[in-house]
C-alpha cells in the first residue's frame, strides 16, 4: 500500500468508519432484497413503502459516512504534515450522527412495517433531524476548509 509508509493505518478512526459505512449499505441492501421478496408477500403496501423508505435512507447515509472515512484519512494525512484540511471533530460527529440517524430513522421505519406498531414512528422525525444536522457539520467541515487562512 502506498499509504502505509505515510500512515499507520490503525490510527485514528478513518478504518472504522468506513467500515461501519460498508456494514450500513451491506446491511441496507440486504433488508432491500427482504423488504422487495419477502415482506412484500404478507404486508400491506404502506408498510412496503414505510420499509423500502427506511432502506433508502439507511443506503444514503451509509455512502455518506463512506465518504466521511474518505475524508478523515485525507484529514490524516495533512495533519501527519502539519496541515489541516479537514476539523476531524465535525467529520467525526457527522459520522456520528448519521449513524444515531439511521437507528432512530431507519431502524424504526423498519420495526414499525414489521409491526405496524405506531409506538415506532415516534423516534423517526427525530432521527431525520439527526441527519439534517450531520451533513449540517459537513458544511460546517467544508466552511472551515474554504475559508482556512
Amino acid at each position: 500500500m502506498i499509504c502505509a509508509k505515510k500512515i499507520n493505518c490503525c490510527q485514528g478512526n478513518f478504518a472504522f468508519t468506513l467500515m461501519i459505512g460498508s456494514l450500513m449499505i451491506g446491511t441496507g441492501v440486504m433488508l432491500g432484497a427482504v423488504g422487495a421478496h419477502w415482506l412484500a408477500s404478507f404486508t400491506p403496501p404502506p408498510l412496503v413503502e414505510t420499509f423500502k423508505t427506511g432502506v433508502h435512507y439507511q443506503i444514503i447515509h451509509g455512502l455518506g459516512i463512506l465518504f466521511l472515512g474518505v475524508l478523515e484519512f485525507m484529514a490524516q494525512l495533512a495533519s501527519d504534515e502539519n496541515k489541516l484540511l479537514f476539523p476531524l471533530k465535525h467529520l467525526m460527529w457527522a459520522r456520528n450522527l448519521m449513524l444515531l440517524g439511521i437507528f432512530l430513522f431507519s431502524v424504526h421505519c423498519y420495526v414499525y412495517a414489521l409491526t405496524a406498531n405506531k409506538f415506532f414512528v415516534a423516534p423517526v422525525p427525530v432521527g431525520g433531524l439527526s441527519f439534517i444536522i450531520a451533513w449540517c457539520y459537513l458544511a460546517y467541515a467544508f466552511f472551515r476548509v474554504v475559508n482556512q487562512k
